[in-house]
Protein backbone atom coordinates (compact mmCIF):
# COMPACT_ATOMS: atom_id res chain seq x y z
CA UNK A 1 0.00 0.00 0.00
CA UNK A 2 1.54 3.62 -1.33
CA UNK A 3 0.70 6.84 -0.13
CA UNK A 4 1.18 10.18 -1.60
CA UNK A 5 0.74 11.93 2.13
CA UNK A 6 4.80 13.34 2.45
CA UNK A 7 4.35 14.45 -1.14
CA UNK A 8 5.29 18.27 -0.04
CA UNK A 9 8.03 16.95 1.82
CA UNK A 10 11.08 16.00 -0.45
CA UNK A 11 14.02 14.33 1.05
CA UNK A 12 17.15 14.95 -0.69
CA UNK A 13 20.36 13.46 1.24
CA UNK A 14 22.07 11.97 4.49
CA UNK A 15 24.53 10.01 6.35
CA UNK A 16 25.01 9.36 9.51
CA UNK A 17 28.33 8.27 11.60
CA UNK A 18 30.64 10.44 9.32
CA UNK A 19 33.14 11.35 11.43
CA UNK A 20 34.42 15.21 10.30
CA UNK A 21 37.64 16.72 10.00
CA UNK A 22 37.60 19.14 8.27
CA UNK A 23 35.15 22.64 8.53
CA UNK A 24 31.88 22.84 6.23
CA UNK A 25 30.48 26.11 4.58
CA UNK A 26 27.19 26.20 2.93
CA UNK A 27 26.27 29.56 1.37
CA UNK A 28 22.66 30.49 0.62
CA UNK A 29 20.89 26.43 -0.32
CA UNK A 30 17.50 25.99 -1.12
CA UNK A 31 17.09 23.81 0.96
CA UNK A 32 17.31 22.82 4.82
CA UNK A 33 19.57 20.65 6.81
CA UNK A 34 19.40 19.43 10.15
CA UNK A 35 23.24 19.38 11.26
CA UNK A 36 23.78 17.28 14.14
CA UNK A 37 26.75 16.90 16.31
CA UNK A 38 26.65 13.25 18.28
CA UNK A 39 29.65 13.25 19.61
CA UNK A 40 32.95 16.10 20.23
CA UNK A 41 33.23 19.96 19.92
CA UNK A 42 33.02 21.67 16.98
CA UNK A 43 33.13 25.69 16.13
CA UNK A 44 30.32 27.40 14.09
CA UNK A 45 29.88 30.97 12.54
CA UNK A 46 26.42 32.48 11.18
CA UNK A 47 26.65 34.92 8.74
CA UNK A 48 28.65 38.16 10.04
CA UNK A 49 28.06 36.70 13.69
CA UNK A 50 30.96 36.08 16.56
CA UNK A 51 32.00 32.51 16.01
CA UNK A 52 30.77 29.86 19.05
CA UNK A 53 32.16 26.82 20.26
CA UNK A 54 29.84 23.76 20.81
CA UNK A 55 30.66 21.22 22.58
CA UNK A 56 28.91 17.65 23.30
CA UNK A 57 25.67 16.71 21.28
CA UNK A 58 24.16 20.20 19.42
CA UNK A 59 21.88 19.86 16.48
CA UNK A 60 22.59 22.88 13.72
CA UNK A 61 19.61 23.93 11.73
CA UNK A 62 20.74 25.71 8.31
CA UNK A 63 18.99 27.02 5.51
CA UNK A 64 18.59 29.68 2.58
CA UNK A 65 19.39 33.07 2.69
CA UNK A 66 22.66 32.68 5.50
CA UNK A 67 26.50 31.46 5.22
CA UNK A 68 27.21 28.98 7.83
CA UNK A 69 31.14 27.35 8.48
CA UNK A 70 31.11 24.68 11.38
CA UNK A 71 33.06 21.70 12.12
CA UNK A 72 36.35 21.00 13.37
CA UNK A 73 39.99 20.03 13.10
CA UNK A 74 39.91 17.43 15.79
CA UNK A 75 36.91 15.91 14.82
CA UNK A 76 33.48 14.96 15.39
CA UNK A 77 30.59 12.67 14.67
CA UNK A 78 28.21 14.31 11.43
CA UNK A 79 24.64 13.46 10.74
CA UNK A 80 22.68 15.02 8.51
CA UNK A 81 19.38 14.84 6.66
CA UNK A 82 18.68 17.46 4.15
CA UNK A 83 14.68 18.17 3.11
CA UNK A 84 12.49 20.86 0.91
CA UNK A 85 9.24 21.26 -0.48
CA UNK A 86 6.06 23.42 0.80
CA UNK A 87 5.55 21.24 3.97
CA UNK A 88 8.75 22.74 5.44
CA UNK A 89 6.97 26.51 5.17
CA UNK A 90 4.17 24.73 7.57
CA UNK A 91 7.04 23.73 9.95
CA UNK A 92 8.39 26.89 10.34
CA UNK A 93 5.47 28.89 10.41
CA UNK A 94 3.99 26.32 13.36
CA UNK A 95 7.41 26.54 14.71
CA UNK A 96 7.96 22.23 14.76
CA UNK A 97 11.10 24.14 12.54
CA UNK A 98 12.75 27.00 14.69
CA UNK A 99 15.28 28.35 12.12
CA UNK A 100 15.35 31.63 14.42
CA UNK A 101 17.12 29.45 17.12
CA UNK A 102 19.31 27.55 15.13
CA UNK A 103 21.48 25.96 17.67
CA UNK A 104 20.73 23.57 20.05
CA UNK A 105 22.18 21.24 22.53
CA UNK A 106 20.70 17.79 22.43
CA UNK A 107 19.84 16.24 25.93
CA UNK A 108 18.75 12.81 24.62
CA UNK A 109 21.42 12.01 22.33
CA UNK A 110 20.99 8.56 22.42
CA UNK A 111 17.39 9.02 21.31
CA UNK A 112 17.85 11.85 18.99
CA UNK A 113 20.74 9.48 17.44
CA UNK A 114 18.69 6.66 16.91
CA UNK A 115 15.68 8.70 15.45
CA UNK A 116 18.35 10.03 13.20
CA UNK A 117 19.07 6.40 11.97
CA UNK A 118 15.83 5.65 10.95
CA UNK A 119 15.21 8.74 9.14
CA UNK A 120 18.57 8.24 7.37
CA UNK A 121 18.83 4.38 6.71
CA UNK A 122 14.95 4.40 5.19
CA UNK A 123 15.47 7.50 3.23
CA UNK A 124 18.58 5.41 1.79
CA UNK A 125 16.40 2.02 1.52
CA UNK A 126 14.16 4.12 -0.57
CA UNK A 127 11.11 3.82 2.39
CA UNK A 128 10.20 7.73 2.28
CA UNK A 129 7.45 7.44 3.86
CA UNK A 130 8.99 6.17 6.79
CA UNK A 131 12.22 8.47 6.35
CA UNK A 132 9.20 11.49 6.20
CA UNK A 133 7.82 10.45 9.43
CA UNK A 134 11.25 9.62 11.62
CA UNK A 135 12.47 13.33 10.26
CA UNK A 136 9.05 14.92 11.97
CA UNK A 137 10.06 12.68 14.82
CA UNK A 138 13.08 14.46 15.11
CA UNK A 139 11.59 18.30 14.68
CA UNK A 140 9.04 17.08 17.72
CA UNK A 141 11.83 15.60 19.81
CA UNK A 142 13.60 19.14 19.00
CA UNK A 143 10.77 20.47 20.93
CA UNK A 144 11.85 19.31 23.79
CA UNK A 145 15.31 20.53 23.41
CA UNK A 146 16.84 23.76 25.20
CA UNK A 147 17.94 26.73 22.60
CA UNK A 148 21.66 26.89 23.02
CA UNK A 149 22.75 30.11 24.79
CA UNK A 150 25.78 31.56 23.47
CA UNK A 151 28.71 31.45 25.58
CA UNK A 152 29.78 35.37 27.11
CA UNK A 153 32.38 36.66 25.39
CA UNK A 154 34.71 37.52 28.99
CA UNK A 155 37.39 40.28 27.20
CA UNK A 156 38.16 41.67 30.24
CA UNK A 157 38.90 38.55 32.08
CA UNK A 158 41.06 37.35 29.27
CA UNK A 159 43.03 40.23 29.35
CA UNK A 160 43.57 40.29 32.78
CA UNK A 161 44.60 35.98 32.47
CA UNK A 162 46.95 37.79 30.06
CA UNK A 163 48.25 40.44 32.20
CA UNK A 164 48.88 37.68 34.73
CA UNK A 165 50.68 35.76 32.35
CA UNK A 166 53.07 38.63 31.51
CA UNK A 167 53.72 39.83 34.97
CA UNK A 168 54.49 36.24 37.30
CA UNK A 169 55.29 33.94 34.48
CA UNK A 170 57.13 31.30 36.19
CA UNK A 171 53.67 30.79 37.87
CA UNK A 172 51.54 27.49 37.23
CA UNK A 173 48.63 28.58 34.43
CA UNK A 174 45.37 25.86 34.91
CA UNK A 175 43.60 27.09 32.18
CA UNK A 176 40.99 24.20 32.76
CA UNK A 177 40.09 26.11 36.61
CA UNK A 178 40.75 29.62 34.47
CA UNK A 179 37.99 28.79 32.65
CA UNK A 180 35.71 27.24 35.01
CA UNK A 181 35.96 30.79 36.94
CA UNK A 182 34.50 32.96 34.26
CA UNK A 183 31.82 30.06 33.72
CA UNK A 184 33.04 29.15 30.11
CA UNK A 185 34.77 26.18 28.02
CA UNK A 186 38.32 25.79 27.77
CA UNK A 187 37.59 25.79 24.02
CA UNK A 188 35.85 28.88 24.34
CA UNK A 189 39.00 30.48 26.88
CA UNK A 190 41.21 29.44 23.73
CA UNK A 191 39.23 30.80 21.32
CA UNK A 192 38.88 34.47 23.25
CA UNK A 193 42.60 34.54 24.21
CA UNK A 194 43.28 34.36 20.50
CA UNK A 195 41.56 36.50 19.43
CA UNK A 196 42.08 39.07 21.99
CA UNK A 197 46.12 38.86 22.34
CA UNK A 198 46.58 37.58 18.87
CA UNK A 199 48.02 34.14 20.11
CA UNK A 200 47.21 31.04 22.05
CA UNK A 201 47.30 31.46 25.65
CA UNK A 202 50.05 28.33 26.10
CA UNK A 203 52.39 30.56 23.52
CA UNK A 204 52.18 33.32 25.10
CA UNK A 205 52.95 32.34 28.43
CA UNK A 206 56.42 30.70 26.82
CA UNK A 207 56.72 33.68 25.38
CA UNK A 208 56.38 35.74 28.33
CA UNK A 209 58.57 33.51 29.98
CA UNK A 210 61.95 33.70 27.51
CA UNK A 211 61.14 37.73 27.88
CA UNK A 212 61.78 37.11 31.42
CA UNK A 213 64.49 34.85 31.01
CA UNK A 214 65.92 37.15 28.72
CA UNK A 215 65.51 39.81 31.54
CA UNK A 216 67.47 37.82 33.80
CA UNK A 217 70.53 37.02 31.61
CA UNK A 218 71.05 40.33 30.95
CA UNK A 219 70.90 41.61 34.21
CA UNK A 220 72.41 38.76 36.33
CA UNK A 221 75.10 36.12 36.49
CA UNK A 222 73.04 33.63 37.55
CA UNK A 223 73.51 30.40 35.72
CA UNK A 224 71.75 29.39 32.24
CA UNK A 225 70.28 26.10 33.91
CA UNK A 226 69.10 28.36 37.22
CA UNK A 227 67.49 30.62 34.84
CA UNK A 228 65.98 27.89 32.70
CA UNK A 229 64.28 26.59 36.20
CA UNK A 230 62.88 29.78 37.28
CA UNK A 231 61.20 30.75 34.50
CA UNK A 232 59.50 27.29 33.76
CA UNK A 233 61.26 26.28 30.72
CA UNK A 234 62.32 23.28 30.91
CA UNK A 235 66.04 21.99 31.00
CA UNK A 236 68.89 23.70 29.47
CA UNK A 237 68.98 21.83 25.78
CA UNK A 238 65.59 22.73 25.73
CA UNK A 239 65.56 25.91 27.08
CA UNK A 240 68.84 26.61 24.72
CA UNK A 241 66.78 25.52 21.83
CA UNK A 242 63.59 27.91 21.92
CA UNK A 243 65.74 30.35 22.98
CA UNK A 244 67.25 31.12 19.59
CA UNK A 245 64.04 30.27 17.90
CA UNK A 246 62.95 33.78 19.85
CA UNK A 247 66.07 35.21 19.96
CA UNK A 248 68.49 34.19 16.77
CA UNK A 249 71.34 33.17 18.99
CA UNK A 250 71.76 30.86 22.33
CA UNK A 251 71.41 32.46 25.98
CA UNK A 252 74.60 32.21 26.34
CA UNK A 253 75.88 34.54 23.25
CA UNK A 254 72.66 36.84 24.17
CA UNK A 255 74.08 37.46 27.62
CA UNK A 256 77.66 38.45 26.21
CA UNK A 257 76.13 40.90 23.89
CA UNK A 258 73.82 42.34 26.65
CA UNK A 259 76.95 43.03 29.32
CA UNK A 260 79.37 43.87 26.40
CA UNK A 261 81.69 41.52 26.94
Amino acid sequence: MSTNYYSDLQLMHGATGNRGWRPIRLFDRNYYCLQYNHAGTIQVKIDDQPEQTVQGPSLLITGPGHRFVFGSADGWHHNYIAFSGPRVKRYIETGLLPINQPLHSIEDSQAFFTQFEVCVNSFKANALPQACHALEGLLVQLQRQPARREEPHPVHEVRELAEAMRTNPAQDFDLEKEAAKIHISLAHLRRVFRQQIGSPPGHYLQQCRLSAAADLLASTRDPVKQIAEECRLGGVHYFTRIFRNQYGQPPARFRSEMLGE
